[in-house]
């Protein structure tokens, strides 16, 4: 991951990649890493179970990474010679309805299951879960790029 995050780094030096899909990408890291800082604080202040926290941050990684990375489809644009973000199609938008369920859902059963303390559960679930979300849209953007300069 760390020599995929250094070429999109590149790219955008380069300028192969277009403004608003780097600017979306920071914005979802910057989030994520604020939900990271408040899941850490409900771990140590509020005495939120460690371990449960990271399963669900975990979980959410996975789901993010693989699932909700979709939401945010990526091409490479031949006029301009960037990558940048395509239109949302059918499956965006159904992605976009499975998360708002999934979001609600998950803070249903949480709520349901642990009563006021699942506040930080949901944080660090909803952290994995953003944060998946961006490195998936990152692995995206680099698939991209290499399937339309591997046959240049």
């Amino acid at each position: 991951m760390p020599n995929i995050l250094r070429e999109v780094s590149v790219l955008q030096q380069e300028g192969k990649l277009h403004t608003r899909l780097v600017t979306r990408t920071r914005i979802f890291l910057v989030v994520s890493l604020i939900l990271l800082c408040v899941s850490l604080y409900f771990i140590f202040a509020q005495g939120a179970n460690a371990a449960l926290s990271g399963a669900l941050a975990l979980a959410g990684l996975v789901i993010g990474y693989f699932v909700f990375s979709r939401i945010t489809p990526v091409q490479w644009n031949t006029e301009t010679e960037q990558v940048e973000s395509a239109s949302m199609g059918a499956l965006g938008y159904s992605m976009i309805g499975l998360y708002i369920v999934f979001e609600i859902g998950a803070r249903t059963v949480l709520s349901n299951e642990l009563g006021a303390s699942a506040e930080g559960y949901v944080f660090a679930l909803i952290f994995g879960l953003i944060l998946g979300r961006t490195l998936g849209v990152v692995a995206e953007i680099h698939r991209v790029y290499t399937a339309t300069h591997a046959t240049n």
